[in-house]
């Protein structure tokens, strides 16, 4: 199997800088969204009902990884999956209370 080379010099846009990519994506997620405590516990509460069980915030943040994992089986170099699981990454770090170290 050949590797497809990635289409960007710069794929997460911030500068060459790999480890201020979480920051960067919670930072601007955050704003968005609110902190991962909140959104993912938010998204916790709603699957808890759906699937009948109770789904914690972390859980929440693993399935979300293995999403982009599994979209990333079929295209290994979709820069937006790529960015999107090192911010999951970094938001499960948050989680945590550790400052991002993606």
């Amino acid at each position: 199997m050949s590797e497809v080379p990635v289409q960007s010099d710069d794929p997460f846009g911030v500068g060459g800088e790999p480890r201020a990519v979480g920051r960067r994506l919670t930072d601007e997620r955050g704003k968005r969204y609110g902190h991962p405590t909140q959104q993912w516990g938010r998204v916790a509460v709603f699957w808890s009902e759906i699937v009948g069980t109770e789904v914690s915030p972390e859980q929440v943040g693993l399935m979300m990884l293995a999403w982009k994992l599994s979209r990333l089986c079929h295209s290994p170099f979709d820069e937006d999956s790529l960015r999107d699981v090192v911010g999951y990454v970094a938001a499960m770090q948050l989680l945590q209370g550790i400052e991002p170290t993606v």
